[in-house]
């Protein structure tokens, strides 16, 4: 029980990591929005926050399209990567940097363990709303999607773990555009 006390307060506040962050991408708003200043480039901006992969949990984060119009935007990845941060100024694809990402806006799934997937788009609409949620058991380890109201979508089932890796929250932008981390939420039980 203390050490979930202790764990919840280092993980209380989540936010995109001025030092973890591409320097094509501007973070504002109490380090809770980024936007892509330049046309065509992918840059990367990590989470705060420090997920051990050994430790089960539920962690969730709620991102808005903070666009100034509803509009089609490529280029955007949503997941999780190695804590380590290293993919800033490239985008995380999952074969090549191991981490678990969703293209929203292709419907395309990419990780290191598993090949494309198919899945709902999303049309980044102004103040659109994704919803990430990374569950880690030892049953079963998952990454989910909500885009919109829409259902809930289990893009990977297969999270690695072990005592040696960690992962932090990783938004790639390739078009000039901004997102918010507008919610996060953890519960260790």
């Amino acid at each position: 029980e203390i050490t979930e006390i202790c764990c919840l307060f280092y993980y209380l506040h989540e936010a995109f990591n001025p030092d973890l962050c591409c320097k094509r991408l501007q973070i504002s708003e109490n380090d809770r929005l980024i936007t892509n200043t330049v046309q065509s480039k992918y840059g990367t901006c990590y989470g705060k926050c420090i997920i051990n992969s050994w430790l089960d949990g539920v962690y969730i984060w709620k991102f808005k399209n903070r666009a100034s119009s509803d509009r089609r935007t490529n280029g955007l990845n949503i997941g999780i990567d190695n804590a380590k941060g290293e993919h800033i100024d490239s985008w995380i694809q999952g074969k090549e940097s191991g981490s678990y990402a969703y293209h929203p806006d292709g419907g395309t799934s990419y990780s290191k363990s598993e090949g494309d997937g198919s899945f709902p788009h999303f049309l980044h609409r102004k103040d659109g709303t994704i919803m990430m949620k990374l569950v880690l058991r030892k049953d079963l380890s998952t990454l989910s999607f909500q885009v919109e109201d829409g259902e809930e979508f289990v893009i990977y089932s297969n999270i690695e773990r072990s005592e040696s890796l960690s992962y932090r929250m990783a938004v790639t932008m390739y078009h000039e555009e901004s997102f918010e981390l507008a919610h996060f939420e953890i519960s260790l039980r």
